[in-house]
């Protein structure tokens, strides 16, 4: 029998101040008796309706929330399939950037943002900075016409002004869709010409990996090609270059933007639970889809796995590792919403050392830190041990997305950076804008294993005839109905969508992966 020894278990004192056990006593004081995470998950699943419901309460939404729960919504292709048609909240109405923002009336002053980059430039914004520059740039975008249901665009890397131009964008109903700077031209061209932006929010330029990249030749290109774009605004982010000929002077500037106008008190449009919020991008077989995701699901899910699994509570301070085209990146802002401070490092993680990441860990004192597999694997083989030049005190979590973690990735990960942590393995699921795999932090940590599925998701594993497998690869489908279901594809009648995730197994979503689920631990592997 293989060593199912814990690699990590969480102290009585780390289990009591959780914000996941705190929502269990919340439960049980309802008539439940839940000792475990596995019996917390099972009602989950079971309960789907309490569940939910509990999850917009013990999470604090900003929003209506409406009587109805769930009920039979429109089939989005042929015949109605409950998991699929299921509708969420239809009587509900919230704001994304409102909830982001709410935290900005309790501690005005304290920092929202810590950003740095490889090149030294830093920045702290206060939660009052914050929402003032939001407000302004909510202005202009009224001014240039932005309304509920437009498509504001960026490709921009990971800085404040990202955040700020989409949390002044979805203030207003707008929908938002980012690509980085490292994504070709003309893919974003592709992308653009689908969703149709009204603005476009770009920048001069980026350094990455000790390389400057001029950005102005690529934005002009862009914004030529996509006739859907009345207004875009360049920021002045590459510093100390000389004037470029491709200079665009029609393009609107940040710095003038917030000059032209004067904060006040911000207006939020709130929406329907099921309308748009935010459009990502995949490809598959040299096709690109637009994926639609919602306001309600997003929010909500975000709240759950920020606050229950990764234990995000208010004055943390959370480092992810991401750009602007990843899922990432979204579930990375929305942590603004649980109270904590976003840390920003944009550039080339081990740039101009190995040590970037972790010099602004500590000097932050995050919480919290995100960053792949690769990255980790990058780390031992360099042999830097950041355990052994840090004191991360303040570390608490470690999350690890985009592949899972090869076993002797959890041995480098306690023996050389910390060794009493929440490690937590995420499947980092672009498509559910979420992870159906994940961690909680009152459960142990086994070698080579993430802890376990995501709350509301009933996932399994199964062969090829859709029977159930355990500790061999099956595929990874959830039969169950849940809020953060993609609305669909942009411009997709359902044909594709359901084809893509519905069509594999009779109702249930077909992720596209392997996991294993392991029949000693319940602890589950995946595999991309």
């Amino acid at each position: 029998m293989p060593n199912v020894s814990p690699l990590w278990i969480p102290s009585e004192e780390r289990i009591a101040a959780s914000n996941i056990q705190q929502f269990i006593q919340h439960i049980n004081m309802q008539g439940e008796a839940f000792e475990n995470y596995q019996q917390l998950h099972q009602w989950s699943v079971a309960d789907k309706k309490k569940f939910w419901l509990e999850i917009w309460q013990f999470c604090d939404v900003i929003g209506f929330c409406g009587e109805c729960i769930y009920g039979e919504g429109i089939s989005r292709w042929q015949q109605f399939v409950p998991a699929r048609d299921t509708i969420w909240f239809p009587q509900a109405q919230l704001n994304y950037a409102e909830n982001l923002l709410s935290y900005a009336f309790q501690k005005p002053e304290g920092i929202a943002i810590w950003f740095k980059n490889e090149n030294g430039q830093s920045k702290q914004i206060t939660w009052q900075q914050l929402s003032d520059q939001v407000s302004v740039v909510q202005q202009w975008l009224v001014q240039n016409g932005v309304s509920k249901g437009d498509v504001v665009a960026a490709y921009l890397p990971h800085i404040p002004e990202t955040i700020v131009a989409m949390l002044a964008a979805t203030s207003l109903g707008a929908i938002w869709t980012s690509s980085a700077p490292e994504d070709d031209a003309q893919l974003v061209i592709q992308r653009l010409k689908q969703t149709q932006p009204k603005i476009l929010f770009c920048c001069n330029g980026y350094t990455f990996n000790g390389k400057n990249y001029v950005m102005e030749e690529a934005n002009s290109i862009i914004v030529q090609a996509v006739e859907s774009i009345e207004n875009t605004c360049q920021i002045e982010y590459l510093q100390q270059r000389d004037y470029s000929v491709n200079f665009n002077d029609s393009f609107s500037d940040w710095q003038a933007i917030l000059a032209s106008y004067l904060p006040r008190g911000l207006a939020y449009e709130r929406i329907a639970f099921n309308e748009p919020l935010f459009i990502l991008h995949s490809q598959s077989e040299g096709a690109i889809q637009c994926v639609a995701h919602s306001v309600g699901g997003t929010v909500l899910n975000h709240l759950k796995e920020h606050q229950l699994h990764c234990d995000i509570q208010p004055g943390d301070r959370v480092l992810i590792n991401t750009q602007p085209n990843y899922a990432m990146w979204n579930w990375h802002v929305s942590a603004l919403a649980s109270g904590a401070t976003l840390i920003i490092y944009d550039g080339c993680p081990v740039s101009p050392q190995p040590t970037a990441l972790w010099d602004l860990a500590e000097e932050s004192h995050t919480t919290l830190l995100g960053s792949s597999s690769e990255y980790i694997q990058t780390l031992q083989n360099a042999s830097f041990p950041p355990g052994n030049f840090y004191s991360l005190t303040s570390l608490k979590t470690l999350c690890i997305t985009n592949s899972m973690l090869a076993s002797e990735q959890f041995d480098y990960i306690f023996d050389q950076v910390k060794p009493d942590m929440h490690l937590v393995c995420m499947s980092g699921d672009s498509d559910i804008l979420g992870s159906f795999v994940l961690g909680n932090p009152v459960s142990p940590v086994y070698r080579g294993e993430c802890q376990a599925a995501g709350l509301g998701f009933d996932i399994d594993a199964v062969d090829g005839t859709g029977k159930h497998v355990h500790d061999k690869p099956g595929h990874l489908i959830c039969r169950n109905s849940f809020p953060n279901q993609p609305i669909g594809f942009w411009h997709d009648d359902g044909k594709t969508y359901s084809q893509t995730y519905w069509s594999q197994y009779p109702g249930a979503w077909y992720q596209g992966t392997l996991i294993e689920i392991s029949s000693a631990t319940g602890g589950i592997k995946y595999f991309l």
